[in-house]
């Protein structure tokens, strides 16, 4: 009877496990603040006078994957990157935002092509 219960439990750990593979995934990436002083110097120009430059940056980002029925992900994605600058003592403000989404779906395996009409049978 206590194998059994160990066995329940096993089995049910397991299932949660299956369960959280498919559930959607959160992630958040935060770019901490940098700093960056430079020299530089514009040896085209003849007069080899150096300029400063610094800036000064920070950023974040949100991700989302979600797992597909069919073995693939599907991902949806936000960042963006302040930053401030000070070329030659004029100080620029940029905001830098960007999106991404993507599917990766695998088509082959094992030289064949996947039976998609699985997926309709999990329905």
């Amino acid at each position: 009877m206590r194998s059994s219960s160990a066995l329940t439990s096993i089995a049910s750990t397991q299932y949660e496990l299956e369960l959280d593979k498919a559930r959607p995934k959160l992630n958040l990436a935060l770019t901490p603040l940098s700093w960056a002083d430079r020299r530089i110097v514009d040896f085209t120009s003849g007069s080899f006078t150096p300029d400063d430059s610094r800036t000064l940056s920070l950023g974040g980002g949100l991700n989302l994957n979600q797992a597909l029925p069919t073995a693939g992900v599907l991902s949806a994605g936000a960042k963006t990157l302040f930053k401030v600058t000070d070329p030659t003592d004029e100080i620029g403000y940029a905001l830098a935002p960007s999106f991404s989404a993507s599917l990766r779906q695998p088509l082959w395996a094992g030289g064949k092509l996947l039976p998609f009409a699985v997926a309709d049978a999990t329905r």
